[in-house]
């Protein structure tokens, strides 16, 4: 087998890789003192990778991955959203992950300094790609266990977060209602497609599927985790009062810009409004049914402990550029 010489994957793109890993390796290591006496039985695994414009929820299904290796090699995962650019960060010194979740085997990056011994992932290749797969639904069953299993014991939101997202779970899910939520994107997916992403279903497509998941099951409410207003407004006026309220903070027509740039320009809060997300995606992982298309939100929830009893993913493959002319009259 003939291999390449350069290009990504090449031998030299591989070469200047690891030349680079090595270094930033050993900047990281000096910076956290690793070799001193600290944690003597302990092989920390640091994970940092570099997210400048990822989603929430596709930085943890990706530091997830990284978890996975740390796990099946003995090592203790340490997640590090403090020192990697990501649309998180303060400048307070504060590890964002925390933020949001609990690491994952209770050690801090303070337990990092000064210990034994320590590996760091510096923006590595993800050490499993069937861990970072786009489509969870599509998965084979023993890698949906293990992202599940994962997840649950090891992705765990903070005790605070937790009890806001108790706090903030609508009234409808103290009774006997029978709840299909429905995973609706839109905003960057239909004012700003990029031609080979996951295509998502319109809001008519969605609201039909949701309709046959109700009939299906003998549902009687709606929940309509979306960041669009304009789809909001949409399943308001087709389900009425059947349509359980969504207080997370939503976006109108974009013209031609991206959430992450609104946010920018507009000086928005973004871990608020993530936070806000988060919830939104714990209130469809209580729900009956779920109708979603592909994106890191559905696989979230699939992760998560959830009561769904059905699913359906729209599988639309990917947005073309007869798609993207179609999208301009969505709205219309």
């Amino acid at each position: 087998m003939k291999l390449r010489l350069f290009g990504p994957g090449g031998r030299v793109w591989r070469l200047a890789f690891r030349i680079k890993y090595t270094a930033k390796s050993l900047k990281y290591r000096q910076l956290y003192n690793i070799g001193g006496g600290k944690n003597k039985n302990l092989y920390f695994y640091v994970i940092g990778i570099t997210m400048k414009n990822e989603g929430f929820f596709s930085m943890a299904n990706k530091t997830r991955a990284h978890i996975i290796y740390a796990l099946d090699n003995g090592l203790t995962p340490v997640v590090n959203w403090r020192d990697f650019p990501n649309p998180y960060l303060r400048n307070d010194g504060t590890n964002p992950w925390e933020y949001f979740f609990e690491q994952p085997c209770g050690y801090t990056l303070n337990d990092v300094y000064g210990s034994k011994h320590a590996k760091f992932s510096i923006d590595s290749p993800f050490p499993n790609r069937k861990y970072t797969i786009w489509d969870v639904s599509s998965a084979d069953k023993a890698t949906k266990e293990k992202l599940k299993s994962v997840t649950t014991e090891y992705i765990r939101p903070q005790k605070t977060l937790k009890e806001y997202f108790l706090k903030g779970m609508p009234d409808a899910f103290n009774g006997n209602n029978h709840i299909v939520a429905c995973i609706c994107r839109g905003t960057d997916y239909f004012d700003t497609p990029l031609i080979g992403i996951e295509k998502q279903p319109t809001p008519q497509m969605a609201i039909e599927q949701v309709r046959c998941m109700m009939k299906k099951h003998n549902c009687n409410m709606v929940y309509c985790a979306t960041e669009d207003e304009r789809i909001y407004r949409m399943f308001e006026k087709e389900f009425g009062e059947k349509l359980i309220p969504n207080t997370q903070e939503k976006y109108g027509d974009n013209h031609g810009k991206l959430l992450m740039q609104i946010n920018r320009e507009e000086k928005r809060d973004i871990l608020e409004i993530t936070k806000q997300y988060y919830r939104s995606m714990y209130i469809v992982s209580q729900c009956d049914c779920l109708v979603a298309g592909v994106v890191s939100g559905t696989n979230a929830v699939l992760c998560m402990p959830n009561k769904f009893k059905d699913t359906y993913i729209f599988k639309l493959g990917c947005v073309t550029e007869e798609d993207v002319k179609e999208y301009r009259t969505l709205w219309d």
